[in-house]
């Protein structure tokens, strides 16, 4: 055996050691498939830009009454701490997931001609109002999500962007 392969068997043995270190974290629960329900919940301004807020949820209407609350102030505590260096168009979109295990606040803002400046915040649906950062794993889009954006007109200030896209 060559030293090379001495070396990388000790690596590859390292890196296994380390993945029995990190403590195994509770699965999310997930049932069988449930159709969601996406609806535009209010136009709402915060700072210079405004939002399209949209719901997105298994039943007619959320467990919880006061998780879009709890996620519009989050939104707009977490706004004003991460503004952004990129060009802003002051417009976006914020979709609030009531999910099963986890709930998602996700705040989207259209920057730099063609982009969406994505940032996520998630509670529990044991303590709805309590939003916080995810874990390192947290899948970053769910199709509901993508839903909901296809939703949103796109903004026309970028004239560059306007010419691409069809009438809306």
């Amino acid at each position: 055996m060559s030293q090379m392969d001495a070396g990388s068997r000790a690596n590859h043995k390292t890196a296994m050691d380390m993945t029995r270190e990190v403590p195994a974290q509770p699965r999310i629960p997930v049932g069988g498939y449930v159709k969601r329900r996406i609806k535009f919940l209010l136009e709402w301004k915060t700072g210079k830009t405004t939002f399209k807020v949209y719901g997105i949820t298994t039943g007619s209407a959320f467990r919880s009454p006061l998780l879009v609350d709890a996620a519009l102030k989050r939104a707009a505590v977490h706004l004003r701490a991460k503004p952004t260096r990129h060009t802003d168009y002051a417009v976006g979109f914020i979709a609030v997931h009531e999910g099963r295990g986890e709930n998602q606040l996700i705040i989207d803002r259209w920057i730099s001609e063609n982009e969406l400046m994505h940032q996520i915040c998630v509670s529990s649906e044991t303590r709805p109002t309590r939003f916080q950062r995810p874990s390192c794993d947290h899948n970053s889009v769910c199709v509901w999500e993508v839903l909901s954006l296809a939703k949103t007109p796109v903004p026309r200030q970028n004239s560059t962007l306007a010419k691409h896209l069809p009438n809306q």
